[in-house]
Parts: C-alpha cells; sequence; structure tokens
C-alpha cells in the first residue's frame, strides 16, 4: 500500500516564489533562495537554524500638521544673556575703509539661444501685458466711478 504523501501549504511569500540563480555544485544543481533579513521587530531563522536579529533600521519621522502645531505651540525657553566681558583694544572691531567695485559687464544667459525656450518667453511677455492692461482698465473704471459720484 502506497503512502500518500502529505502535501505542505508553503507560505506564499515573495521571497519563497522567487529564486535567485542556479548554481551548480560539484554536478549537481542547488538553487540559492532570495534571502531577506531586514525585517522590523520580527526575528527570522535562515536554513542553518541561526537566528538573524533585524538589521536597525532608522526611522525618518515625517513631520506632518501635527507635528507642526506642536513645535509651534512649545514654550521657547528664556535665554540667559552671556556676561558681558570688556573687549581688550586689539579685539575690538575696525571700522574698513568702503572700496567701490568695478562694474563687471554681465555676460550673456547661453539658454537665451534655444528656441524652445524663446517661444514660451514670448507666450509669458504676451500674457504679461494682458495682465497689465487688465489692471489699467480696472483701475480707468474705478477712477471713474468714483469721480462720477
Amino acid at each position: 500500500m502506497r503512502r500518500r504523501k502529505r502535501k505542505v501549504r508553503r507560505r506564499a511569500r515573495s521571497r519563497n516564489k522567487k529564486r535567485r540563480r542556479v548554481k551548480v555544485v560539484r554536478g549537481r544543481k542547488r538553487v540559492m533562495k532570495k534571502r531577506k533579513v531586514k525585517v522590523r521587530g520580527r526575528k527570522r531563522t535562515r536554513n542553518r537554524g541561526r537566528v538573524i536579529r533585524k538589521r536597525r533600521v532608522k526611522r525618518v519621522k515625517r513631520r506632518g500638521k501635527k507635528e507642526k502645531r506642536e513645535r509651534k505651540r512649545k514654550v521657547k525657553r528664556r535665554r540667559v544673556p552671556r556676561r558681558k566681558v570688556p573687549k581688550r583694544r586689539d579685539q575690538r572691531k575696525r571700522k574698513r575703509k568702503k572700496v567701490r567695485r568695478r562694474k563687471v559687464p554681465k555676460r550673456k544667459d547661453q539658454r537665451r539661444k534655444d528656441p524652445r525656450k524663446r517661444k514660451v518667453r514670448v507666450k509669458k511677455r504676451k500674457r504679461k501685458r494682458e495682465m497689465k492692461k487688465r489692471k489699467m482698465k480696472r483701475r480707468r473704471m474705478k477712477r471713474r466711478k468714483r469721480m462720477s459720484k
């Protein structure tokens, strides 16, 4: 009578499914599994029965609105003024004579040569002009309204 082989349910973890590479050792094939060590808060064993302690992962604290509010709410510590010691004569600041700087001619921007950017620039300028016109019109209308009263 043949014994029925019991089916062992494997845990559906991606590391079990994925196989890394096939390595030939003395004529026989051995499949190396992908090892995943970095796990927060749990100990994990490898095939050899050795316990791998979790690697410490530094958590980056995301600052949301709540934290910001809390930070603002914190009471500022009163700064104790430092005791002033009179400075020695050689330590005192000397007044520097202002030196007039020579004006250097501006270099032409290289980006201006790009024709695609020129198109965008022209559009921007046009939009700006239109906005200005609208603004001036609004002002004129307001002035007229005031004057008519």
